[in-house]
């Protein structure tokens, strides 16, 4: 282990921590440990109360404390497959590696691994361990067997299967949320955009490797609308120069149709959007297998943290839980939705079918936007009835009112006071101890909005239905 490695800088500032530690901090961490284990309202209340008028709180420090606090059990080292529920009474087979040196009292980077056709969590996870080489006990690693959905456009019903798997071994495992890596090979490539596209907020970031862009290659304008979802996530796209693979939806008697064409559009359409977070590598006189991502540029992304508030984001989805975005959350749809029903289908004039099916489409995708200017936010949305915008540190300067506007109409203006109560039971929510939310403004149609509070309920992720 050497000075460099970040298994020994937590060490050290732990052991610092730790032996400076005042009596009330005890307390404190302490109280938090109760609060999770909580099961009644109103002994969470009374413990947020007291640990917020103790003498040693700082909320600064409500993130150490949460990572402090004997939340995780200790775990056997090694890999071993383990069964995660997820929607619909469904489950999943997750193989997870948890390195020699694992430590439950300290947060832990994550890479989700997704195999490809064929493979099995065992295969990717081998793979991934290769690529990390003797940095391989620095890192957790999950990779679920057998996943369903993998591009946009899939039929069938909506899954939540990711969501509700990296949720699970957050509860499980101490993971930092802030370093939350997402990678996979050919089919799993395919995964990783999607995931990457739908859930930016929750990666630091991503690794698709063998594959091209998931979202629907031949819909006039949809890689235009959902690229921007990607701007504040770190992506590092390989492919082999001679891949014949045919591109998932496209004919593979269409001269166009392999991996290595659709990937030289991809990188025009990437730059014309100025997307510079994308760095693209294309491995020469390689095909389809036997891709490896440049070294130096692997663990470059490995060592990206994630992006809390930025100042402005644009998000497209088609479906609810695809909604959350860094510091706004859909509640609520309304209106026309891109189901798994056929979509109509009315050409105007001599309209190709590609612009039919894209304007289509448009109209069912669901978006969020935002954009902060110093205490001033502005809020746009397609098919959100209901909101929530999430308050966190170093968002705004918490001493002075802050504006509101919603699609162009002024709905808030107020200061906002950080509450330990909805900090910790969004942490108990999410398990997400590194970007706290302090305040929730739920914003509905019109002008309502109210406040959110301890007692706000929110939908399960899994519904077993």
């Amino acid at each position: 282990m050497t000075l460099r490695s970040p298994v020994f800088v937590w060490s050290i500032l732990q052991l610092v921590l730790a032996t400076s530690a005042s009596a009330g901090e005890k307390e404190i961490i302490a109280g938090i440990e109760k609060f999770f284990h909580s099961t009644r309202f109103t002994e969470r209340e009374a413990i947020a109360h007291t640990i917020q008028a103790d003498p040693a709180y700082e909320r600064g420090m409500v993130s150490h404390w949460l990572h402090a606090a004997r939340l995780f059990a200790p775990q056997e080292s090694g890999e071993r497959e383990i069964v995660i529920p997820i929607d619909h009474g469904q489950c999943r087979k997750i193989v997870i590696s948890i390195p020699a040196g694992y430590d439950p009292t300290r947060p832990w980077p994550l890479i989700y691994a997704l195999h490809g056709t064929g493979g099995t969590g065992q295969i990717i996870t081998t793979y991934v361990k290769r690529l990390l080489g003797d940095r391989v006990g620095e890192f957790l690693i999950a990779a679920p067997t057998d996943y369903a959905q993998m591009a946009m456009g899939e039929e069938g019903p909506p899954s939540v299967e990711h969501p509700a798997i990296l949720l699970a071994l957050k509860k499980m495992l101490h993971v930092n949320s802030d370093r939350v890596y997402i990678t996979g090979y050919s089919k799993g490539g395919y995964a990783t955009w999607t995931l990457a596209t739908l859930h930016p907020d929750q990666f630091a970031a991503a690794i698709p490797i063998a594959c091209t862009y998931t979202v629907l290659p031949y819909v006039e304008g949809l890689w235009e609308t959902m690229l921007p979802n990607l701007s504040h996530l770190p992506i590092l796209h390989c492919w082999g120069e001679n891949d014949p693979m045919p591109t998932l939806r496209i004919d593979s008697a269409n001269p166009d149709a392999s991996i290595a064409r659709q990937n030289t559009r991809l990188v025009a359409a990437t730059r014309k959007l100025g997307l510079t977070n994308i760095i693209h590598y294309m491995q020469p006189e390689t095909g389809h297998g036997g891709v490896l991502p440049p070294t130096s540029d692997w663990f470059d992304m490995l060592t990206r943290t994630r992006k809390h508030h930025p100042a402005s984001f644009k998000q497209r989805f088609r479906y609810l839980h695809q909604s959350s975005a860094y510091w706004v959350e859909g509640l609520i749809w309304k209106g026309l939705q891109w189901t798994d029903q056929p979509l109509p289908f009315k050409p105007r004039g001599n309209e190709p079918m590609s612009a039919t099916l894209g304007r289509e489409i448009h109209k069912r995708l669901g978006a969020l936007s935002g954009e902060i200017d110093t205490q001033t936010i502005h809020l746009t949305q397609q098919h959100i009835a209901r909101m929530i915008l999430w308050f966190g540190e170093g968002m705004i300067d918490w001493e002075q009112p802050v504006i509101v506007f919603r699609d162009g109409r002024k709905v808030a203006d107020r200061k906002m006071e950080p509450d330990l109560l909805v900090c910790l039971t969004q942490a108990r929510r999410t398990y997400d101890f590194d970007r706290l939310r302090w305040v929730g403004l739920e914003i509905g149609p019109g002008r309502r909005v109210k406040v959110v509070t301890g007692k706000t309920k929110f939908s399960s992720l899994i519904k077993n239905k």
